[in-house]
């Protein structure tokens, strides 16, 4: 499992919640950090397997990704 960053540049504080509540469903709680919301750009560090970063990718719309 490897660890990544999702960070939220320009979407707004309700969108980012709605996305940690489906992230904490579809990954569970252990696999999840939120701490990272209060920061001035918010962010997300997920832990998961391959597969489920190509759902988590595929699900968020998320275009570029750097590692």
């Amino acid at each position: 499992m490897k660890q990544r960053t999702i960070e939220f540049p320009f979407d707004g504080e309700e969108k980012v919640k709605k996305t940690a509540n489906w992230l904490t469903k579809y990954l569970g709680k252990e696999n999840i950090c939120v701490y990272g919301l209060d920061y001035e750009m918010p962010e997300i560090v997920v832990k998961c397997t391959k597969k489920q970063w190509k759902e988590i990718k595929f699900k968020l719309n998320l275009g570029k990704v750097y590692i």
